[in-house]
């Protein structure tokens, strides 16, 4: 029999659920652009979009027309091929960008050539140098590459994932080290620095046995107990490792090739100056950043009646709707930043006038309650994005910090502690290193209050080693 405890029911339920609508979207995408992607973007839709097009800028007066007409009457506007529109537009082709007159900008950063990367120049080298299958395997190893030139999959998964032999994968990766520079494609730092010390010719055996056998005691800095295992006095194993951390590079990619991310000099998207009386100010970075309006020979196109075919109507309607969310979204983008930068302006006013010592504790959640906006808007607009200040160029999130309240009362940001850490690490006797609990006794006396872990967990954040690593014989 079945069993009549299990009941099937329908029932209708009413839920709410929160929906984008795709203005909304394409507003959330354009605010959380950097400067040059919007450039881009802008640039994009220029080209594609006929109703939009750039403000003239203001010159000299010229006597207004009632027609503002594009320098080729567009006769065919009626007939307008919509398959060679789309075809454009699915292919992904993008005209290259004309230079409106002679009087635009024309940087130097606009015809600055792009750094090779490590993979470009790896695949360019084993083009020219193997056949088509070992060319397979190499590509997919040099897809494999850390950052840092560290090869980091197995030869074993390698040779799983193509099906071929583990010998044929490392006959490729051998040829790699070979193209590449010196140690790149290494399985780990043992590696990385004896492929080194082979290429040097270097004939120092207290060098080759620290990196084959001691590599762990160097990291711990036991110098002693190096010198004891090899038989050979401190000072040589102290010459020794002076070579290794002055000669050889633990990652030989980041060295030999310069990666676009590596050698950016971000442009940013605010800019802090001061004015005629000495106060700071905030202002929008709009330069290569055009104002945008609608063409208004289509705009007076469509109000008349008749001259259009339906489907042109339709096509201009469209752009026309685009072309006015491209620009409110833009406008948008553009006071929620201004926003944003003139309240971390006044909550951090100290720190552009005094140091990082006076950056104080400040959250996301607190600048979203100022400017009125959800937190998740306030996230996206300072993702990635540069404010340029008479004390350097700053990423926004770096003025979001957590903090802590001193004895005396006064609120610090963790930065401002950080900075007094490394201030107490670099001015001490580096014979006799200063331990965390030491550390902890000295910011209590600078009314610092932290626990051990803390420091801690700070020190190792500002790339301090252990008062162990820190220790010189």
């Amino acid at each position: 029999m079945p069993d009549l405890t299990q009941v099937q029911k329908l029932e209708t339920k009413q839920i709410q659920i929160q929906t984008l609508t795709q203005k909304q979207i394409l507003s959330l995408n354009i605010l959380q652009l950097q400067k040059a992607e919007l450039e881009q973007i802008i640039e994009k839709e220029l080209e594609t979009n006929p109703v939009l097009e750039e403000e003239e800028q203001p010159q000299e007066a010229a006597p207004e027309t009632n027609v503002e007409k594009p320098a080729e009457p567009p006769a065919y506007i009626e007939k307008i091929d919509y398959e060679w529109q789309q075809e454009i537009e699915d292919d992904g082709y993008l005209p290259n960008p004309k230079y409106q007159n002679d009087e635009e900008d024309k940087s130097f950063e606009k015809f600055v050539s792009r750094n090779e990367s490590l993979a470009e120049y790896l695949q360019k080298q084993l083009r020219l140098t193997v056949n088509e299958h070992d060319l397979k395997i190499g590509e997919f190893l040099i897809g494999n590459l850390s950052h840092d030139g560290f090869l980091r999959i197995s030869l074993e998964e390698a040779s799983k994932y193509l099906n071929v032999t583990e010998d044929e994968v490392e006959s490729v990766l051998y040829l790699l080290q070979e193209l590449g520079p010196t140690g790149v494609g290494s399985r780990d730092l043992k590696e990385c620095l004896f492929l080194q010390y082979l290429e040097k010719e270097m004939e120092n055996e207290v060098v080759a046995e620290i990196i084959q056998n001691h590599l762990e005691d160097l990291g711990r800095n036991k110098l002693r107990d190096i010198a004891r295992k090899l038989h050979v006095s401190i000072e040589e194993v102290k010459e020794a490792s002076e070579i290794i951390k002055r000669d050889f590079s633990p990652r030989p990619a980041i060295d030999a090739f310069v990666t676009d991310d590596d050698n950016y000099v971000p442009d940013p998207d605010i800019i802090m100056s001061e004015d005629e009386n000495g106060l700071l100010k905030v202002e929008l970075n709009e330069k290569g950043l055009p104002r945008l309006r609608r063409n208004k020979y289509y705009l007076q196109l469509m109000m008349k009646k008749g001259n259009l075919t339906k489907d042109a109507e339709r096509y201009l309607k469209e752009r026309s709707q685009a072309a006015e969310e491209f620009i409110n979204s833009i406008e948008k983008r553009r006071d929620t930043l201004l926003a944003i930068a003139n309240h971390i302006l006044e909550r951090q006013n100290e720190f552009f006038y005094k140091g990082i010592r006076y950056l104080k504790p400040f959250t996301i959640k607190e600048t979203s309650e100022k400017v009125g906006v959800h937190e998740s808007t306030v996230s996206r607009a300072v993702n990635n994005k540069y404010m340029a200040t008479p004390r350097g160029m700053y990423v926004l999130r770096f003025f979001f910090t957590t903090g802590y309240t001193s004895e005396t009362g006064e609120d610090s940001s963790r930065e401002s502690v950080k900075d007094l850490l490394r201030e107490l690490a670099d001015g001490e006797n580096k014979k006799h290193p200063y331990s965390d609990q030491k550390l902890v006794e000295m910011l209590k006396q600078k009314g610092v209050v932290l626990a051990r872990r803390t420091v801690t967990k700070y020190r190792e954040e500002l790339g301090i080693p252990s008062a162990s690593k820190r220790k010189e014989f």
